[in-house]
């Protein structure tokens, strides 16, 4: 809803209806009645473009601007005018893959197997007209994830009895779809690949690539508190003195992630379970809390916790991307083991969910309607009871998930044969993807490797090695 994205996008960048009006040029009271809801002015009309060129000068001239990316989920500055557009109006555009590129992709897929719009609109309940205005871009119409989802589903139905659909597939995803493959495996295939931009996805495997070629990747700068402001920070009277059970909204979250990790660093448990399907707001967002966290999660790797994160995996590949390379320090400390849970994402997630746990010591637990984050009520349990209950809780999550990747320094005994090593990357690196993993490797001291087990990662890298053929 646009009057929820407008207080979201307000109190994330710290700015005021007053002060977007101004630079806008526009009046105050205009652009009040987005926030209250009053009033939902068209997206592709004269006000909001005035509103979204407001919003991104203040941004920029607040140093605000990355803050800004990553709450719209833009993996780059290309188009970012239309990314706040269609954040703010809850538009599908998650990927970043153009209207255009998504119905021909969309338009290809049922050409091929011969889905018809009466049948897409069956599965939608919807009209056919309805399926042919969004298919033609008719009267600004756009594709909604529903019909998206649906003719995943309808996909995964006609090819996985029928060896030669599933062959035609395959063609058309450039992808290899086995006759072992179930409905829910299909399904998941064609949703990649249709929110797939394999353009951005490049780019995010560039970045990834440069970083891997720098050394401060396996000596992480430090944080910045030193260890004097860390040891304060950890045993401060105000953080004894806190035995709340419960904590309020977004900042409520950030003191209890706090008051958790500081209780890990000083009673140090054998491991942390870390799951949430929350938006990165809350961590990203406030540039004096991740510094905190940033420091508080080295000492604890430093300190031999081992920490077991379930990531929530419902992004594109460049956010995941970006993702991972903001843990990449962490991960290669060694102590870290990334998973996923692998099944097809919602397009709109009804809750997210929160489980950060100390066996033994304390727990964050959350569930509330997605982008309610300020309105959230986080538990803090430290009864042992409550703890155990909530273990067996992130056993069960971990059982249905899959390693996300695998970091390794030691490349000695690794057969690089079959390796590409592109120019243009300093520390000799390579790359290889099968039809299992993709991985990257340093050659050059210090030697890395990452392997990505991730198949839309796999399949945007190797894409990305024929590209480079």
């Amino acid at each position: 809803m646009l009057s929820e994205r407008v207080k979201t996008l307000y109190d994330s960048l710290s700015l005021s209806g007053k002060e977007v009006a101004a630079a806008a040029g526009v009046s105050a009271s205009a652009v009040s009645v987005l926030k209250s809801g009053k009033k939902t002015p068209p997206k592709d009309g004269g006000f909001m473009s005035k509103y979204a060129d407001a919003v991104l000068e203040l941004s920029r001239e607040r140093g605000s601007f990355d803050a800004l990316k990553n709450l719209i989920n833009a993996g780059s500055d290309a188009d970012i005018k239309d990314k706040l557009l269609d954040w703010l109006y809850d538009a599908p555009r998650r990927s970043g893959i153009s209207g255009n590129d998504l119905r021909r992709k969309i338009g290809v897929l049922m050409l091929k197997l011969g889905i018809s719009n009466v049948s897409l609109a069956r599965e939608m309940n919807v009209d056919p007209s309805v399926v042919s205005r969004m298919k033609n871009g008719d009267r600004g119409s756009v594709i909604s994830p529903e019909l998206t989802l649906a003719l995943c589903r309808l996909t995964a139905v006609e090819t996985v009895n029928d060896r030669n659909k599933l062959a035609i597939a395959s063609d058309v995803l450039h992808q290899d779809l086995s006759p072992e493959m179930d409905e829910a495996a299909i399904e998941k295939a064609v949703y990649d690949w249709i929110l797939a931009d394999q353009n951005e996805n490049n780019k995010s495997i560039h970045s990834i690539l440069s970083a891997v070629t720098s050394y401060e990747l396996l000596n992480p700068s430090a944080p910045a508190f030193t260890s004097e402001e860390l040891i304060r920070l950890s045993r401060g009277e105000k953080l004894i003195k806190d035995d709340r059970a419960y904590y309020f909204g977004i900042q409520g979250m950030r003191d209890a992630v706090i008051r958790f990790l500081c209780t890990a660093v000083n009673e140090t448990p054998r491991e942390l379970c870390l799951f949430s399907n929350q938006g990165m707001e809350w961590m990203l967002l406030n540039p004096e809390f991740f510094n905190k966290w940033a420091a508080l999660m080295k000492e604890c790797v430093s300190s031999g916790i081992r920490i077991r994160i379930i990531h929530h995996i419902n992004r594109s590949v460049p956010e995941m991307m970006s993702a991972i390379n903001s843990w990449l320090p962490l991960y290669v400390s060694g102590m870290v083991e990334p998973f996923y849970i692998d099944r097809l994402p919602p397009a709109h997630p009804v809750f997210s969910n929160t489980i950060f746990l100390a066996p033994g010591l304390a727990c964050i637990s959350a569930g509330h309607p997605s982008g309610s984050d300020d309105q959230a009520i986080y538990r803090y349990d430290t009864d042992s009871a409550l703890l155990s209950a909530h273990l067996k809780v992130f056993r069960s999550l971990l059982n249905q998930s899959k390693r996300l990747i695998n970091i390794s320094r030691d490349i000695s005994g690794m057969d690089t044969s079959g390796f590409i090593f592109p120019s243009g990357f300093s520390g000799n690196i390579g790359l290889h993807a099968d039809g299992r993993s993709a991985t990257v490797i340093k050659a050059s001291l210090p030697q890395l490797s990452i392997t990505f087990y991730h198949p839309q990662l796999r399949r945007a890298f190797s894409a990305f090695i024929k590209s480079l053929d």
